[in-house]
């Protein structure tokens, strides 16, 4: 007597082209979230209070640039930014502040900080793409490092001068060598702030 072997059903396969559109959703769908959530942490920032105090003393001691006005709403955009860095900063100690001003980024700005930076010890360094910004520079000392950005503003506004500090497992107070003067100078004398070098071309 024949034995009959019963047909076995058939297997179930998945096509490498479903398996991709599966992959991709899914890795939309992390990247939305994430979107969303980094979307939040942002808004919540720019609705938090600015003491203006504090947060120039959290500087510790950068330099603000010549006649450049304290800002609220350039603040908190320059923390907002910090929140989409977070992570990608190998810093635990970070600080921002916001600013306005009408100087020109390139040939006022950043030569005042690469000359003031330079003699307060620090070494200009390569500094991440950050897009939006008009000009940027960054500096390093040790473990303080400090970015400069300047992004222009809305219609009929000054451009924002971003001042952003990141510092290691400890923050240390930027002490103004003696033989440079720094506009905070000028202004405890009671004496108009001389404007700053433009870049020689």
């Amino acid at each position: 007597m024949s034995s009959v072997t019963p047909n076995k059903p058939p297997t179930a396969t998945v096509s490498p082209r479903r398996l991709v559109l599966f992959g991709c959703g899914g890795l939309i769908l992390i990247v939305a979230i994430a979107v969303s959530v980094i979307g939040i942490q942002v808004y919540a920032q720019m609705q938090q209070p600015v003491n203006k105090e504090q947060v120039l003393l959290s500087l510790g001691g950068v330099p603000v640039y010549p006649d450049a006005e304290f800002d609220d709403v350039a603040t908190r955009l320059s923390r907002a930014l910090l929140l989409q860095l977070k992570g990608m900063e190998a810093s635990k100690n970070t600080s921002s502040a916001g600013f306005r001003t009408d100087d020109d980024a390139k040939m006022r700005i950043i030569p005042f900080y690469d000359r003031v930076m330079a003699d307060f010890g620090f070494q200009k360094t390569r500094i991440d793409v950050r897009f939006g910004a008009t000009a940027d520079a960054a500096y390093i000392d040790g473990q303080t490092r400090i970015v400069v950005e300047v992004r222009p503003g809305e219609e009929g506004e000054a451009q924002m001068l971003l001042l952003t500090r990141f510092d290691g497992d400890s923050k240390r107070l930027i002490q103004k060598p003696s033989n440079t003067v720094t506009p905070e100078d000028f202004k405890k004398l009671g004496i108009p702030v001389p404007p700053a070098t433009p870049a020689k071309k």
